[in-house]
């Protein structure tokens, strides 16, 4: 079995738990408000109405009340597809965790990695005797392609279309910040679709510059990768000095 450095996306988990949070107080705060205008109607409104009062400023109670709960059912709204997202998105890493767990003993697994100053981040990266890879994880469904180097799901572009020349850009900057560290060794961009229905193009699969498979494609092609690790390293001593990147 591969060894594991590092938390299990740690960004995600706190990012769900911050919606979640948010989605709750929210919900707390419509109960607050309808509860008191709603006591403030019932006790005030009839007295009002029948000595003749201003019914006007009863109006204008009511719509700013109105509005402030419809405020608050769009930030409920908001904070539960961010939730659900932030769900979707780590059930993804889950399911190519499990298959990387499965990697023989010599190969070494960082999870959730931050390349600092340069700006890199990955979900994984993964080293072994076939080489060295930063990870990235795409997990919503659909069908993926590629126009030049702009992904695409479903024939449309989405705010995932740069993954592919971020997932590039972001294994040159780790591959720079482990030369400042003495280490020169290639590190490839690996691109993972996790969705058991998600689907990629042959076109996707062969975009140059960075490998594309899907999560069950995913051990064959570490395995017998043929971008060997250099041979001036080793897995352990590499995963050591990237233990900074945890920090």
């Amino acid at each position: 079995m591969a060894k594991f450095y590092g938390e299990k996306a740690p960004y995600l988990l706190r990012l769900r738990r911050n919606n979640e949070w948010l989605g709750t107080a929210a919900r707390l705060a419509i109960v607050l408000i309808a509860g008191f205008a709603g006591g403030f109607l019932i006790n005030r409104l009839p007295k009002e109405l029948v000595a003749g009062g201003k019914f006007i400023l009863f109006i204008a109670f009511f719509v700013i009340i109105s509005g402030i709960l419809y405020v608050l059912l769009k930030v409920i709204k908001h904070a539960n597809i961010q939730a659900m997202h932030m769900q979707r998105r780590l059930s993804g890493e889950g399911v190519v965790a499990e298959e990387l767990h499965r990697l023989p003993h010599d190969y070494v697994v960082c999870q959730d990695v931050r390349v600092p100053r340069r700006g890199g981040s990955f979900h994984f990266v993964i080293i072994g005797p076939t080489g060295m890879y930063g990870v990235m994880v795409k997990s919503q469904k659909g069908q993926y392609d590629r126009h030049s180097m702009t992904l695409v799901r479903n024939g449309q572009s989405y705010p995932g279309s740069n993954s592919i020349t971020k997932a590039i850009d972001d294994a040159d900057s780790l591959h720079n910040w482990l030369k400042v560290h003495g280490i020169d060794t290639y590190v490839g961009a690996l691109l993972v679709f996790s969705d058991s229905e998600g689907t990629i193009s042959q076109e996707l699969c062969h975009t140059p510059g960075i490998h594309v498979v899907h999560r069950t494609e995913l051990m064959e092609f570490l395995l017998t990768s043929n971008a060997l690790l250099s041979a001036d390293f080793t897995s352990a001593e590499i995963a050591s000095i990237m233990q900074e990147l945890h920090n």
